[in-house]
């Protein structure tokens, strides 16, 4: 897997992404055996989800949060948390990094 380096929120445990990364990680361990790939199904052989799995996922959770999905599809997620981190005052410099 490719390192990446997220901040926590420890304000909120129940929102921090290191939090549940590293419990999917740990949880879906002993599914992965040798593969590297950050996402597997959760349907047996477990094997690593494509792009547009992901992009399904997204779109089954944006709808579910209200949004209007014949409007933003699954990529406006990216141009929406990029906006959302500078409106926070994150670098452009940090943006530019994570989004590599």
């Amino acid at each position: 897997m490719k390192d990446f380096l997220f901040p926590r929120f420890i304000e909120n445990e129940r929102l921090c992404p290191v939090k549940s990364l590293t419990l999917y990680i740990e949880k879906t361990r002993q599914l992965r055996g040798n593969n590297d790939q950050l996402f597997i199904s959760f349907i047996k052989p477990h094997h690593p989800v494509t792009s547009s799995t992901i992009a399904r996922w997204l779109k089954l959770v944006m709808e579910s949060a209200g949004i209007d999905t014949s409007v933003f599809k699954a990529h406006s997620v990216r141009s929406a948390s990029t906006s959302a981190a500078a409106l926070q005052g994150v670098t452009t410099e940090d943006i530019l990094c994570a989004a590599d």
